[in-house]
C-alpha cells in the first residue's frame, strides 16, 4: 500500500487485471462486492427500517398505512437477490444473451410484483367496503364481493401478461383482434354463465339472503353455505349440498326464514260431539292460560271454530317469538302435552274420523 496525495492507493497483482470473457478479476469482484452491499442494505431496510415504520403505522389512526407496509412485507427475498444481482451485472461486461435474459426476466418480474401490488391494494378496498357495510347493514354478506375480487384478479393478470408479451417483441395487435372475434364466439357460447354472473351481481346489490341464511327455494331448502359467480351452494336438512345456478335464484321466489323474527303457529283441536258445553268452554280457558305461560309465546286467539262432520273443531293460533325451527317445535310439543293433560283431566274424548249409521224399521214408519 502506497500513500500518495493523502490517498490510499490498493496495488494488485497483474493477474488481477487479467481479462476473462471481457471483464478482470477487479472488475468482477467490484459487481459481487456491489452485489453484497446492495443485499445488505435491502436486508436493513427489511429488518431495521421496515419494522420501525411497521411500528408506527399501527399507532395510526389510519390503516392505509398498514396495507402498504405488509404489501412490501410480502415481496419476500427473491425479488431483493434479483435487484441486487441486476445492479450488479451493470458493472461488468456481459454478452447479449445475458442481457436479453436479464432484460426479459425484469419485465416479467416487474409485471408480476406490480399486479401483486394491485391484488393487496384491491383486497385492502374491498376489506374496507366491506367493515363499513356491516357496520350499517347487518344483512350484508361479505362472501358475497369475493366473486367480484376474482374477476377483477383475473382481468389485472390477463392485463399484465399481454404487457409481458408485448415488451417480449410479440405482436399484440393479432392477438387482440382474434381475442375479440374469439371473445365474440365465447359470450355466445357462454350465455347462461354469463347470465349466472349478472344474477351473481344482482344479488349483490338485492342481498335477499347471505351465508348462514335458511332459504327455500322451490322444492330445495337449506342453509346458505357459498355464494359464487355461478352458482349458490345450500346445505340441506338432510345434509347433502345443493347447487342452485345463480340465475335460477335471481328469477325463482326466495323463502328466507333467517330475517323472520317471530313464527306464526295454527293448528286445529278436534273433540267429540259428547263434549259438554261447559267443558268446552273451561278447555279454552284451560288452552290460553297453557299458551300464556310458556316462554317466547305470544298468544293471537282460541276459538270454537265450527262444528266438523265427526268432531268439534278447536282452532288455536299463536306466535313464537323465535326464527329458530328447533325452538318451534319444543315449544309446541310442550303445548301439545299441556293439552292432552288437560284434556284427559277434564274427562274429555278426543275425536277422530267416524261415521254412525242409523237403521231404522220400515215397518214401523
Amino acid at each position: 500500500m502506497n500513500i500518495l496525495s493523502n490517498d490510499f492507493v490498493i496495488i494488485l497483482p497483474d493477474w488481477a487485471y487479467t481479462s476473462y470473457a471481457n471483464n478482470t478479476l477487479v472488475e468482477y469482484g467490484m459487481a459481487i462486492l456491489i452485489f453484497l452491499i446492495t443485499l445488505i442494505i435491502l436486508y436493513l431496510f427489511v429488518n431495521v427500517i421496515l419494522g420501525r415504520l411497521k411500528v408506527l403505522s399501527a399507532k395510526t389512526a389510519i390503516s392505509f398505512d398498514d396495507a402498504i407496509i405488509d404489501m412490501i412485507e410480502g415481496y419476500g427475498w427473491p425479488l431483493y437477490v434479483f435487484i441486487s444481482s441486476y445492479i450488479g451485472i451493470q458493472f461488468i461486461e456481459v454478452g447479449s444473451q445475458i442481457t436479453n435474459l436479464y432484460r426479459s426476466l425484469t419485465i416479467i418480474i416487474l409485471v408480476y410484483y406490480v399486479i401483486r401490488s394491485l391484488q393487496s391494494l384491491i383486497h385492502y378496498g374491498f376489506c374496507s367496503v366491506v367493515k363499513k357495510r356491516v357496520v350499517t347493514d347487518k344483512y350484508f354478506d361479505p362472501a358475497i364481493l369475493n366473486p367480484f375480487e376474482t374477476v377483477i384478479n383475473i382481468i389485472c393478470w390477463t392485463i399484465g401478461l399481454l404487457l409481458i408479451l408485448q415488451n417480449l417483441g410479440f405482436n399484440i395487435t393479432a392477438l387482440l383482434g382474434g381475442l375479440g372475434i374469439g371473445g365474440i364466439a365465447l359470450a355466445f357460447s357462454l350465455q347462461n354463465v354469463l347470465s349466472d354472473l349478472f344474477a351473481s351481481i344482482s344479488i349483490f346489490f338485492d342481498r335477499p339472503f347471505k351465508s348462514g341464511d335458511f332459504i327455500i327455494v322451490g322444492n330445495d331448502m337449506g342453509v346458505v353455505k357459498k355464494i359464487g359467480i355461478k352458482s349458490t351452494r345450500i346445505e340441506s336438512l338432510n345434509g347433502q349440498e345443493i347447487i342452485i345456478p345463480n340465475k335460477e335464484l335471481a328469477d325463482a321466489r326466495v323463502n328466507n326464514y333467517k330475517h323472520m323474527q317471530s313464527r306464526r303457529v295454527v293448528f286445529n283441536l278436534t273433540l267429540s260431539y259428547q263434549t259438554s258445553i261447559k267443558k268446552l268452554k273451561a278447555l279454552k280457558i284451560s288452552i290460553t292460560e297453557i299458551i300464556d305461560a310458556m316462554e317466547r309465546t305470544r298468544l293471537d286467539r282460541v276459538h270454537f271454530l265450527k262444528f266438523g262432520d265427526s268432531a268439534l273443531v278447536f282452532e288455536v293460533a299463536y306466535y313464537i317469538l323465535s326464527s329458530d325451527y328447533n325452538v318451534y317445535m319444543d315449544i309446541q310439543e310442550q303445548i301439545n302435552f299441556a293439552i292432552k293433560e288437560s284434556v284427559e283431566k277434564k274427562g274429555i274424548e278426543m275425536a277422530y274420523p267416524t261415521q254412525t249409521i242409523y237403521i231404522g224399521n220400515k215397518d214401523a214408519m
